[in-house]
C-alpha cells in the first residue's frame, strides 16, 4: 500500500502543475497585440515614433518593447494564435536591438528606442516568402504618429491581415494629455463663448472646419483655427442634449477628441436619468467585465433600462465613455459603447460639481480668446451695466425732448411775448 500511494502522488502533483502552469501561462501572457503577416521575400522597415503635441514635447510611449517575428502556419486568427506559445517563449529570451539594428526571425528581441530620433527604425529580411506573424509587448498603435508601423522597401504601408489582442491595453501616449473635468480650460472662456444649443449652424460650421483642415492628423488640432473650432464642437458636444445637435456632429466629435486639447463644459443633465456613479477608468478588468456584460444583454436584445443587469453594466460604460480621457479605456470598450448606444436603453448623468466658479483669468484659461478681456461674463452685458445704460438713455432722451421742445415750442412763443410787451405798454 505504501508503494502505491507513494506512486500515485508525484502523478497527481505532475498533472496539477501542469494545469497550474498553463493557467499562469495565460494569466500571465506577455503579449498585447499580435497581427499575421503574408511577406515576400525581401527588405522591411518597422517604425516606433514619439507621439504627442506639440512636437516639441513628444515622447516615446515606452524607452523599449518587445518584439517577435514568427512564421505561422496561416494568416488567419486560428494561424496567429496557434504560435501565442512559442511568441511567450521567444519573449522570455530576448535579446536588445538599438535603433537602426536588425529582427531576426524566429528570435525575441527587445527593441530599444533611441531618444535623440522621432522615429526609431529596424530592418527585417524576409528570404522566405510566407506567413509570418508579430507579437507585440504594447499595441503599435500606440508607437504611431504620422507613420505606419510597417512599410515595405518602397515605403508602401504593410497592413496586418488579422490581429489579436494577448491582452486588452490601452494607449500609453496618444497625442495629448489625460486631462479630466474642470482641470481643463473653460469653453466659455475660449473663442466658443457662451453655451447656445440653439445654434445648430455654428456647431456645424466649427465641425466642417476640423474636417476640412484635417484638424486629427499630426499635431494639426494645436493650430488656432483647429483649437477654437474643437473648443465649440466639444462645449456642445457635452453641454447639449444629443437632439439638440447635428447627427454628423454627435458621432463625428470622437474623430478629433483624442487629437485635441478638450475643454470643460458642464454635461447636459437629463432630468429622467440619475447620477453616473464614480468612473473607474484605470479599472481595466472592471471596465472589459462590463463590455462583456453589455455584449451579451446587446446580443439577446436585453440591453434595456428594466434589466438591472444590463442596465448597470451600461451606466458604467457611460460613465467611463464621458468622463474618461480616450487614452485610458481600452479600444474594445469604444468601439461596443457606439456599437450599442443606439441599442441600449438607459443611461445615467455625468456628476459635476456645482459649486464650481469659472474663473477666466485663471491661468489655465488664458490666451485662448482673441478678446483683450477675459472676465467670466466679457461677451456678455452684466445686469449693472443693463441697468446703468438704460438709465442713461432715459435721461439723454428726455434732455433731447426737452431741447426739442424748447426750440420749437416754448423758445418761439417766449420770442414773441416778449416782442409784444412793449406794443402792450404803449397801448397803456
Amino acid at each position: 500500500h505504501r508503494s502505491r500511494t507513494l506512486s500515485a502522488t508525484p502523478r497527481m502533483s505532475r498533472t496539477f502543475l501542469a494545469f497550474a502552469c498553463y493557467f499562469v501561462a495565460i494569466a500571465a501572457q506577455s503579449f498585447e497585440w499580435s497581427g499575421s503577416f503574408s511577406l515576400t521575400a525581401g527588405t522591411y522597415r518597422w517604425q516606433s515614433q514619439k507621439t504627442g503635441c506639440p512636437v516639441s514635447s513628444q515622447t516615446y510611449a515606452e524607452s523599449s518593447i518587445k518584439f517577435a517575428l514568427l512564421s505561422i502556419v496561416n494568416t488567419t486568427t486560428v494561424g496567429l494564435q496557434a504560435s501565442s506559445g512559442t511568441a511567450e517563449t521567444a519573449f522570455a529570451l530576448t535579446s536588445d536591438v538599438m535603433a537602426g539594428g536588425s529582427i531576426m526571425v524566429g528570435s525575441g528581441h527587445r527593441l530599444v528606442f533611441d531618444d535623440s530620433l522621432s522615429t526609431s527604425q529596424y530592418t527585417i529580411t524576409i528570404t522566405t516568402p510566407g506567413s509570418y506573424g508579430i507579437f507585440l509587448e504594447h499595441d503599435p498603435d500606440e508607437f504611431e504618429f504620422d507613420m505606419h508601423y510597417l512599410i515595405d522597401t518602397n515605403g508602401a504601408d504593410v497592413e496586418a491581415i488579422a490581429t489579436s489582442a494577448g491582452e486588452e491595453g490601452h494607449s500609453h501616449g496618444h497625442v495629448t494629455e489625460c486631462v479630466l473635468g474642470t482641470a481643463r480650460p473653460d469653453c466659455s472662456c475660449t473663442e466658443a463663448g457662451n453655451l447656445n444649443c440653439n445654434d445648430a449652424a455654428r456647431v456645424s460650421a466649427s465641425f466642417q472646419y476640423l474636417v476640412d483642415n484635417n484638424c486629427n492628423v499630426s499635431c494639426n488640432c494645436f493650430s488656432t483655427g483647429c483649437r477654437n473650432n474643437f473648443f465649440v464642437v466639444d462645449q456642445h458636444h457635452s453641454g447639449c442634449n444629443a437632439g439638440q445637435i447635428p447627427t454628423s456632429v454627435e458621432e463625428g466629435f470622437h474623430w478629433f477628441e483624442g487629437a485635441c486639447q478638450r475643454c470643460s463644459q458642464k454635461p447636459f443633465q437629463n432630468p429622467v436619468l440619475d447620477s453616473c456613479l464614480a468612473p473607474q477608468c484605470d479599472n481595466m478588468a472592471f471596465l472589459m467585465s462590463n463590455v462583456t456584460v453589455v455584449s451579451a444583454c446587446a446580443a439577446s436584445m436585453t440591453c434595456t433600462a428594466t434589466n438591472a443587469t444590463c442596465d448597470e453594466a451600461w451606466k458604467v460604460l457611460v460613465a467611463a465613455h464621458d468622463a474618461c480621457c480616450n487614452d485610458q479605456l481600452p479600444s474594445t470598450l469604444e468601439e461596443k459603447f457606439h456599437e450599442y448606444e443606439e441599442l441600449c436603453q438607459g443611461g445615467c448623468n455625468i456628476p459635476f460639481n456645482d459649486s464650481y466658479v469659472v474663473d477666466c483669468s485663471a491661468t489655465k484659461n488664458l490666451g485662448l480668446r482673441s478678446s483683450s478681456s477675459n472676465d467670466d461674463d466679457d461677451d456678455q452685458i452684466s445686469t449693472g451695466a443693463i441697468v446703468g445704460i438704460t438709465i442713461a438713455c432715459v435721461v439723454a432722451g428726455m434732455a433731447i425732448a426737452f431741447i426739442v421742445v424748447w426750440k420749437c415750442y416754448l423758445e418761439p412763443s417766449a420770442f414773441e411775448k416778449a416782442r409784444n410787451t412793449p406794443q402792450e405798454m404803449e397801448n397803456m
